[in-house]
């Protein structure tokens, strides 16, 4: 890929700015880059970074939210990935000035979500009982739900961690996982089966990971 790509580069204000344009072979581009000061270009509403698709489209957008790195820290960009026909594909939030809140959205190509996900510290955690993965099906319908805390799955308040769900909508299964283990006290199913008029069709009794027995409807 190198060897096909030339490189441009076009200094302003005595090299305070630096912008960088590199092109494929077919003179499409293929990356510019934005310097202030020798760094990525800090700005709320540039990019610092765009990468091109060898028919011109954009491929990625990276933005940068710090002026430079902090002692101990991480400089974390927003991101924004394409389809090679234009849609978005995923998008990177950071939600803390320091990254330790990351969403992550990604899209089907005909725009419909396809996934959500919740990390802090690039663990997978989100706060409030709400799902930390969430999956859909093409048609926008959700196909999955995921509960983690601090990268554990893990639900509170007896509920299921795991939810997975037909594309009518009812629920296929759910099951109760606590840290990495599936398990649920007294006496009661860590894992049900559903069919897709939501009747249960399959049971199972877990605790601390041990299978206790099983039922089927």
């Amino acid at each position: 890929m190198e060897d096909d790509i030339r490189e441009e580069k076009i200094i302003l204000n005595h090299e305070e700015n630096i912008t960088y344009s590199r092109f494929y072979k077919n003179n499409i581009l293929y990356r510019e880059e934005w310097l202030q000061n020798g760094l990525a270009r800090y700005d709320q509403d540039l990019p610092a970074y765009i990468y091109y698709y060898e028919n011109g489209n954009k491929e990625k957008e990276i933005w940068y939210r710090h002026e430079e790195k902090e002692e101990g820290g991480t400089v974390l960009p927003d991101t924004i990935y394409y389809y090679e026909n234009g849609t978005i594909k995923c998008v990177h939030i950071n939600i803390d000035d320091n990254g330790a809140d990351l969403v992550v959205k990604g899209y089907y190509e005909n725009g419909n979500k396809k996934f959500e996900s919740w990390r802090n510290f690039d663990q997978l955690h989100r706060e409030g009982d709400l799902p930390a993965v969430i999956n859909y099906y093409e048609n926008g319908n959700k196909e999955r739900e995921s509960w983690f805390m601090h990268g554990y799955e893990w639900r509170d308040d007896d509920k299921p961690s795991d939810i997975k769900y037909y594309e009518n909508g009812n629920i296929k299964q759910e099951k109760w996982i606590d840290c990495m283990s599936i398990d649920r006290e007294n006496n009661l199913p860590a894992f049900i089966k559903y069919d897709e008029n939501g009747n249960k069709k399959h049971e199972e009794w877990w605790v601390d990971d041990v299978f206790i027995r099983s039922v089927d409807y």
